[in-house]
């Protein structure tokens, strides 16, 4: 599965890691380009706080739709 990070690069060189900033995304319009259910990891470090506010729960619905079932979401602001 994906392992997705939002925001200041991040990586593992043993993890295949997506790095995607938050300037990319809020051109994306928040939509995250992968399919249903393929991220098993999500993380939001430092990054969650910089979507207006109006945005955010369209974010929090396409990360649900990515999401494998049982996938992580981690975040912190």
């Amino acid at each position: 599965h994906i392992v997705l990070n939002v925001g200041e690069p991040f990586g593992d060189p043993r993890i295949p890691i997506h790095n995607i900033a938050i300037d990319d995304l809020a051109k994306a319009g928040f939509k995250l380009p992968f399919k249903d259910n393929s991220v098993g990891w999500l993380r939001m470090m430092d990054s969650l706080q910089l979507v207006p506010s109006n945005c955010v729960i369209g974010l929090m619905e396409e990360i649900y739709r990515v999401l494998i079932p049982g996938g992580w979401l981690s975040t912190a602001v």
